[in-house]
């Protein structure tokens, strides 16, 4: 996987920088340029000069469910930050096949908006 992402792709990873409540993750997703490695791991690339978050290194603490045709949940997306600024965008799966493309927007959803209770 390199290069860019497509509309749902980009609509998919603004949830997840949006669920951050974080405003310079935000306007980061927003400027993301090219992704580069895998869909289980890949690699988002911001213009130099984006806010910084004060987020710590590390897994940022919302994630999303990403769900399969039939509405089960199939895996989740999980952003990685460095030095304040988005690094790259995980996706595990809870099947035998890992995914081969990162989710668009109709599959991945707020794990409030599937019923889990996320205290």
């Amino acid at each position: 996987m390199n290069g860019r992402l497509d509309r749902g792709q980009r609509d998919a990873l603004a949830l997840l920088a949006s669920i951050q409540n974080d405003a310079a993750v935000s306007a980061q997703m927003l400027t993301i340029e090219s992704v580069q490695g895998s869909p289980t791991t890949a690699k988002l690339t911001c213009p130099n000069g984006v806010p910084v978050s004060a987020f710590p290194d590390g897994p940022a603490p919302g994630k999303l469910a990403v769900v399969d045709d039939a509405g089960e949940l199939a895996g989740e997306l999980v952003l990685w930050l460095s030095g304040g600024e988005i690094d790259l965008v995980e996706q595990t799966w809870y099947s035998e096949h890992p995914p081969t493309a990162l989710p668009g927007r109709g599959s991945v959803a707020r794990y409030r908006d599937l019923g889990f209770d996320m205290r």
